[in-house]
């Protein structure tokens, strides 16, 4: 919906499946229909029911929209196909975080549909990659955080990314930190951001900046390249006012955006921006 003449929409459903194959090992599956189709499904299995370490393999398949702007206008209407799987030995710090390591093999695609074939490289082949992830959930709730810390980083070897000539690390880490401001106000601050380091020649690109949450006052995908970083700090203020498909919670929304994309020509020098909502 970050542009209401060119909107979007999926339905999405997860079917989890508990004590699969043993106890607490888990069948995780995710489906999706509309805008984007996809399937992804893992299956987390631990050594021993009271073990702390897991394998866990997975598959998945997905083509979704890759839409590219500049400010309000329409560049280029393309698609991104990927499918394959993977396999992971994880660990598992207490109900708070966990550690793994894996590799992951896909077919990765981009294919052409209106507006101008050269805004973005339309490449196809094997994408595949070793990578060491760290995440940490501490955060009171699922959908709105209120309190606490969800944090991510994931270190990865590509050795191979269509239209790329050689092998290339690729480092990616996230937070979001939440503080309730009294009962029914929340701020939060965040941190982003992710290298390739001095690789050249990386073939599909891995970041994006652009749209909603993502430096929301330029267009979808309008920034994209190997280096960037993305700040936001913001403001939640929860109202309760009855209204459809909501339990009764509606939140009056603020931020301030500050981000930066390397090696995109003419870009400002530091993007910024302020946002609104409910």
């Amino acid at each position: 919906g970050s542009d209401y003449l060119n909107p979007r929409f999926s339905f999405a459903a997860r079917l989890t499946v508990s004590d699969f194959g043993g106890f607490r090992s888990e069948s995780r599956t995710d489906l999706m229909v509309g805008s984007t189709y996809g399937i992804r499904s893992e299956y987390f299995h631990p050594f021993s029911p009271l073990s702390n370490w897991f394998i866990a393999p997975r598959v998945f398949a997905e083509n979704r929209p890759l839409e590219f702007y500049h400010r309000s206008r329409v560049v280029a209407l393309d698609r991104e196909h990927n499918s394959g799987g993977g396999l992971d030995l994880g660990y598992s710090i207490a109900n708070t975080g966990e550690v793994r390591l894996g590799y992951e093999a896909s077919y990765l695609s981009t294919s052409f549909r209106v507006g101008d074939a050269s805004a973005f490289p339309i490449l196809a082949g094997r994408y595949g990659a070793a990578h060491l992830s760290y995440t940490y959930d501490r955060v009171d709730d699922e959908i709105v955080p209120h309190a606490g810390l969800l944090a991510h980083g994931d270190l990865r070897w590509v050795d191979a990314n269509p239209g790329s000539t050689g092998h290339l690390p690729v480092l990616d880490v996230k937070s979001t930190f939440f503080q309730p401001v009294g009962a029914r106000n929340t701020g939060f601050v965040s941190m982003e951001g992710g290298t390739i380091f001095d690789t050249r020649n990386a073939g599909i690109p891995f970041f994006f900046l652009g749209g909603p949450q993502r430096l929301s006052a330029y267009g979808m995908n309008e920034l994209f390249g190997n280096q960037y970083f993305l700040g936001r700090f913001g403001f939640l203020k929860q109202l309760n006012a009855p209204a459809p498909f909501t339990d009764g919670r509606v939140y009056l929304f603020a931020d301030y955006e500050v981000a930066k994309m390397y090696g995109v020509k003419d870009a400002t020098i530091l993007p910024m921006d302020a946002s609104a909502g409910v």
